[in-house]
């Protein structure tokens, strides 16, 4: 899978209350993944493309620092609680796709695929979906649905008329942009870089 770059929440309230449901739901679930940080994946699958770890580093500190001139903190709604049927999207907390985001999104995107080309035969990413992965599983999007029915009936979230409250928590404020190596299972990823945002 190559490398990553993820968007890190700050440690508070939303975080704790993550960490909560999600240890219930590796619980329920004994054959997901092992454990991975909280974050959002801003772009991933960089591992088709020939990346020095330094020079991402260079490129995605020109990022942050170009976003910087018109944005002071990266704090972004929460939308729902949902499944995208795949073991990687399970369960998620998606984000609202706000324009301090997209900015930040677009430029990563842009910077990265100008200095590190794909090569021909590489995928074309996918529509960037916004969101904080709360479990790895293969379930499918029936058996997780379910899940998430219940963690509603049990007010772990409520709809709201811009989205959710997750335990009281309507948007999540992310601390940094992490550059992470993504080789190996969940479990063996490491975190590279970590630029302040």
């Amino acid at each position: 899978m190559g490398f990553a770059l993820w968007l890190v929440p700050h440690s508070g309230a939303l975080n704790r209350a993550l960490q909560s449901e999600i240890a219930q739901l590796r619980a329920a679930n004994p054959d997901c993944s092992g454990e991975f940080g909280l974050h959002a994946t801003l772009l991933a699958g960089l591992g088709d493309q020939s990346i020095d770890p330094s020079a991402l580093l260079q490129v995605a500190q020109k990022v942050v620092a170009q976003w910087h001139t018109n944005h002071t903190q990266l704090q972004v709604g929460l939308k729902n609680v949902e499944t995208r049927g795949s073991y990687f999207q399970c369960i998620v907390v998606s984000l609202i796709r706000d324009s301090a985001l997209l900015e930040l999104y677009t430029a990563a995107k842009d910077a990265v695929d100008s200095n590190f080309p794909a090569p021909p035969s590489a995928q074309q990413r996918p529509d960037y979906f916004p969101h904080i992965s709360l479990i790895y599983a293969a379930l499918t999007a029936t058996q997780a649905q379910s899940q998430i029915d219940d963690m509603h009936e049990r007010g772990v979230f409520n709809h709201t008329d811009h989205g959710i409250a997750f335990q009281g928590h309507n948007n999540v404020h992310f601390a940094s942009l992490d550059i992470v190596d993504c080789t190996g299972k969940p479990q063996d990823w490491r975190t590279l870089h970590s630029i302040p945002l």
